[in-house]
């Protein structure tokens, strides 16, 4: 070799001198469906694809030992439709919009996920694929239909898609899920064994959600928006940091519901045996408890709550209409000073705070307790406080919510 050649080389990068061109072609469909082990036998001078990662949202560190299976790309449109019926967890997250500004694409990626994920040999993984069948049915680029069927029970996979900004979602699972930063008009999700997975969603913006799990918590992070109906048969939780949407309704069977904040012209919360916690809530709100607690840091807007064995605490910041009913328990209210409403408050014993300017009081002596009617600043005020319990006491205090939140600060400490 010449020595002009040679110094020309020495400009060029490591990569540029070992490896050969890469040139990208269009194949056919079902080039593409095939799994992606076996497209290693077309040469690197030919053909690229796209890795999972460069499809991902957001940048992830790989771990030191590649534990994909098998990966499946295609071309779809930006508005479609997936169907998934898996007995392993599914990870859902939408294109890297800068990445894929047209939102064209679909990738699905077979993890393995035991243990020894970190260490395990590139052989034993291709064995892998001998365990399980995996099925993908795509139609007219808007209709992606997967399937996985495996004799093995708790088969340590995991299912990895990413979809187009607004596909709409249906899934059917065993283990656990995780869907996020998905724009999608409907998204149902259906837990078909109880195995106490988690079902976690992420910054979700969707018209219509559906959540039923029969076992294991559902995690909402950051912000989930849409009509929502979330509901768990199990002992498992329901947790979420923000809900917003016209109509949101939330059931347990044992599992405590804690929100942060709710936006909602109608909600509804009911659970059999377990505590309901709200941290500020806004809009009609409907709790039912059989047995367990209900705790409001805030509510502004209309309030009905039932509960057969617990206690009730709630802060009204600005209310309209609101009714509690206890069979068995006490019920505390905090209300600012400057407060218009009528009252009627009834339980074993009735304590109303002195700083409050209640006018036109009556006390009157029933077969479990006592009765107090009035109103506070104006008769005319259409907002009302009905507190109820036949057995328990009733207490109502004069305190604004900063002052509100900074005893329950406090106390937490």
């Amino acid at each position: 070799m010449s020595r002009p050649t040679l110094m020309r080389l020495a400009t060029l990068p490591l990569r540029a001198i070992v490896s050969p061109p890469l040139v990208k072609l269009q194949l056919p469909a079902d080039k593409l469906q095939c799994p992606f082990s076996s497209l290693l036998v077309l040469s690197s001078k030919f053909c690229t694809f796209p890795s999972t990662d460069e499809i991902a949202i957001s940048e992830t560190k790989r771990s030191p030992v590649d534990n994909k299976i098998e990966s499946r790309f295609f071309g779809v449109k930006q508005f479609g439709k997936l169907e998934l019926k898996i007995p392993i967890s599914v990870t859902i997250s939408s294109l890297n919009p800068q990445t894929y500004p047209e939102m064209n694409k679909a990738s699905i990626c077979i993890l393995y996920t035991g243990e020894d994920k970190d260490s395990i040999s590139p052989t034993k993984l291709s064995a892998l694929t001998k365990l399980y069948d995996l099925s993908v049915d795509l139609k007219e680029e808007t209709d992606l239909t997967v399937g996985l069927v495996t004799s093995i029970q708790h088969l340590p996979l995991t299912c990895r898609l990413y979809l187009p900004l607004k596909f709409d979602i249906g899934l059917e699972v065993e283990g656990d899920v995780e869907i996020s930063n998905m724009e999608s008009q409907t998204i149902r999700v259906r837990q078909i064994a109880s195995n106490g997975g988690v079902c976690k969603l992420r910054n979700v913006k969707t018209r219509n959600m559906a959540v039923l799990w029969r076992d294991g918590d559902i995690i909402c992070e950051t912000g989930l928006q849409g009509d929502i109906y979330l509901t768990n048969t199990g002992e498992g939780k329901i947790q979420a940091d923000k809900l917003q949407g016209q109509n949101i309704k939330c059931e347990t069977e044992a599992g405590v519901m804690n929100f942060s904040s709710v936006y909602s012209d109608e909600c509804s919360f009911i659970t059999e045996s377990a505590n309901v916690e709200l941290g500020s809530c806004h809009g009609k709100c409907e709790i039912k408890v059989g047995q367990g607690n209900v705790t409001i840091n805030s509510i502004d807007g209309d309030l009905s709550t039932e509960v057969e064995k617990g206690c009730v605490k709630a802060h009204l910041t600005r209310h309209g209409q609101v009714n509690i009913e206890c069979r068995e328990g006490d019920i505390q209210l905090e209300i600012p000073g400057n407060t218009e409403t009528s009252l009627s408050l009834r339980g074993n014993t009735v304590e109303c705070d002195e700083r409050l300017n209640v006018q036109n009081i009556e006390k009157t002596s029933t077969d479990n307790g006592i009765k107090y009617t009035g109103h506070i600043t104006s008769q005319d005020s259409s907002a009302t406080i009905q507190a109820s319990t036949h057995q328990g006491a009733v207490q109502l205090l004069c305190k604004d919510w900063f002052s509100s939140i900074i005893n329950k600060l406090q106390h937490q400490k």
